[in-house]
């Protein structure tokens, strides 16, 4: 069992650094600095990469703020409290639609779309990875009561934290896309709809261990989070990118 430990910042003048804003950002430029070396080997133009990350990552920001206001909080979405993100508070759900909605407005400047599509979800496990660290240093996530080699003492008690749960999720996800990355003479991956199968198959069950009944459990529909109603929705798209392989998806 991990002994309990909680690391919100690190000391630095003029003002702490917020461990878990400090990973995610880790995350980012990592997911972008892989994106960019895998744009170049595709023969796409890395900068183009580079500019819709920044875009993406912005619009991101503002989803998981938005997110966690709506979902967690009940709003109120038009007021300065939208502002106050160093007081806390990010849905990572809120997250990932907002940064699919910013590549999306843009997409008539990434040529082939569907291209640099493949890239930034070949590349997003890696960004998740990083970033869940954050999570785990904090303890947002905290699971049911659960005894095992990777649960984390709280107060005697030992739980599962589902930041770690997740980040060695999409770690393990990253992994199996580096591998199917070399392969790609034998077989054509497509990435784009695998992420979105992967996410859901993540998420779906993981979201089932989360705490229930306290003032840490996350906000459910009928016995469902956000994330796993979301999850279902993207398993779902993923399918059909595999299966269908519409005209429309082209990735070059």
């Amino acid at each position: 069992m991990i002994p309990y430990f909680y690391l919100s910042e690190i000391p630095f003048w003029p003002m702490p650094i917020q461990t878990w804003g400090l990973m995610v950002a880790l995350g980012i430029l990592a997911a972008t600095a892989f994106g960019y070396r895998e744009s170049r080997r595709r023969g796409l133009e890395p900068a183009k990469f580079v500019d819709a990350a920044a875009w993406a990552s912005l619009g991101g920001i503002v989803g998981a703020r938005l997110g966690y206001l709506l979902l967690y909080r009940g709003g109120p979405l038009l007021s300065w409290e939208i502002f106050k993100i160093w007081e806390g508070g990010m849905s990572m759900l809120g997250g990932v639609l907002g940064g699919l909605a910013a590549i999306w407005l843009m997409r008539k400047r990434l040529k082939p779309f569907w291209g640099y599509a493949e890239v930034a979800a070949l590349a997003y496990p890696l960004g998740e990875a990083i970033g869940r660290v954050g999570c785990f240093m904090i303890h947002d996530h905290q699971g049911i009561e659960l005894n095992t080699p990777l649960s984390v003492n709280f107060s005697g008690t030992p739980r599962l934290d589902l930041g770690l749960a997740l980040s060695m999720s999409f770690a393990l996800l990253f992994a199996v896309f580096l591998v199917l990355r070399r392969r790609e003479r034998q077989v054509r991956p497509l990435f784009l709809p695998s992420l979105l199968i992967g996410w859901g198959v993540i998420r779906f069950p993981l979201d089932f261990l989360r705490v229930w009944g306290t003032t840490e459990a996350d906000f459910r529909l009928w016995l469902f989070t956000p994330a796993q109603l979301a999850a279902v929705v993207f398993v779902a798209a993923g399918v059909y990118l595999l299966v269908k392989r519409p005209a429309w998806y082209r990735l070059d």
